[in-house]
């Protein structure tokens, strides 16, 4: 599992060091662990309040999960 968080260079200066204060949060996930068989990937574009990869991208993931591997029936590993 891989998570991110990076900081929107302005549109109208895209060279420059400042930034709009604006993120993109992402995590990347994939399962079962020992036998990978699913990737997901979400990105979420200007989070409001936290906005960590970790925080409110990977609940994403994994819901994403939750649905997904039981539809292809590998059980919930505890």
């Amino acid at each position: 599992m891989k998570e991110g968080t990076s900081n929107k260079r302005r549109a109208l200066f895209p060279k420059t060091l400042c930034t709009m204060r604006k993120y993109i949060a992402s995590f990347v996930g994939f399962a079962p662990a020992d036998d990978p068989e699913v990737l997901a990937m979400a990105v979420i574009y200007n989070p409001q309040g936290v906005y960590y990869g970790g925080t409110i991208a990977a609940p994403v993931v994994r819901d994403i999960f939750d649905n997904v591997l039981p539809y292809l029936g590998i059980e919930k590993q505890s």
